[in-house]
């Protein structure tokens, strides 16, 4: 299993599970905070609008596809934000993106003088993965018959 590095100076960290979950929740609470304070509430309104549109799409979609249970999983609470709402049901998505992270930072003197995010470039199959597609380079796809 792959999990989160941080990289101090070239030496690299395992990061355990609950700390990925920890940050995730923590960038997220971060996000939500400057969405609820700093964003205008017209500008909020238009992006609730926009966001329910497309739940709505969803829904649809799934309700033609699994029927009407499954389809209710696209419908937030009443009265509930759909932005916050649509964000928190992504938030496992991100800690699971978290897993495969290297943070990377370097320091000179006592100061930082670089900080990066990167992908370990692995798939779930341990391979390579090519950058422009989910596809692990040299993944066997099963189509072709030796």
């Amino acid at each position: 299993m792959i999990d989160m590095h941080i990289e101090i100076n070239g030496v690299s960290y395992e990061v355990p599970q609950a700390y990925v979950n920890q940050l995730a929740s923590d960038l997220f609470g971060l996000a939500e905070q400057a969405y609820e304070e700093k964003l205008d509430d017209t500008v909020k309104i238009g992006l609730m609008a926009i966001t329910r549109t497309l739940l709505v799409k969803e829904e649809l979609s799934i309700r033609m596809k699994h029927g009407k249970e499954a389809a209710r999983a696209m419908r937030p609470p009443p009265k509930a934000d759909p932005n916050v709402w649509l964000a928190r049901q992504c938030l496992p998505s991100i800690q699971e993106m978290l897993k495969n992270a290297i943070l990377s930072c370097k320091t000179e003197s006592g100061s930082v003088t670089s900080l990066g995010v990167s992908n370990t470039g692995t798939s779930v199959a341990g391979g390579q993965m090519d950058i422009a597609r989910d596809i692990g380079l040299r993944e066997n796809d099963g189509s072709q018959v030796p």
